[in-house]
């Protein structure tokens, strides 16, 4: 067996103010916002040598 010790981080993350912002903006801004953000997110984590597990609502969820 080998032996050796690993770390495994996970993220998570939100946007404050997101519900506001839905209010204010309407459903189908805040959904192209939204899938502009996951991009950004996913290409963050891929550029660190993460991955992006999974997006929810306003929030994702990172590992590393």
């Amino acid at each position: 067996m080998n032996s050796h010790a690993e770390r495994m981080i996970f993220a998570i993350s939100g946007v404050p103010g997101s519900t506001k912002a839905c209010a204010a903006r309407g459903d189908s801004a805040m959904f192209e916002t939204l899938q502009a953000y996951y991009s950004i997110a996913a290409q963050a984590a891929v550029a660190a040598d993460g991955r992006f597990i999974k997006a929810m609502g306003d929030g994702v969820l990172l590992s590393f």
